[in-house]
């Protein structure tokens, strides 16, 4: 943080418990650089003194990585236990789609966009899969 308030000429003071908490909880695949990158960017968009969520990535607030880990396991569950390839295949889906609901507060635009599809695309399939929030 130092180093980028130094480039930045900035004086922010430090994180906020919930960017700390995000920080532990993501997994860093670029290591070191990818977590000097996000402090840099922070530093440069924090309007206070310490950083906050607002400051930080969507992807370091709503990781990808735990909505595929749970749904992979139940996908593995269901092929195990004899069902063809593609209701498993669905059945994943289904679950991908009712775990990132969840995880977006049942905001259907905010779902739609760490599905990486269109909110209409989302509609749709909440609509074939009977989902109803």
């Amino acid at each position: 943080m130092s180093r980028a308030n130094q480039q930045l000429d900035k004086n922010i003071q430090g994180f906020s418990d919930e960017v700390v908490e995000k920080f532990y909880e993501y997994v860093w695949h670029g290591n070191i650089r990818e977590l000097q990158n996000v402090i840099k960017r922070a530093v440069l968009l924090s309007q206070g003194d310490e950083v906050s969520l607002k400051s930080l990535p969507s992807e370091i607030i709503y990781p990808q990585h735990e909505v595929a880990t749970t749904t992979a396991s139940e996908a593995v569950t269901v092929v195990s236990n004899g069902v063809n390839l593609k209701d498993a295949s669905q059945n994943a889906e289904k679950t991908t789609i009712i775990n990132t609901l969840k995880k977006a507060g049942y905001n259907k635009t905010k779902a739609a966009k760490l599905l990486n599809i269109d909110r209409k695309t989302l509609y749709n399939k909440l609509k074939a899969y009977e989902i109803n929030f």
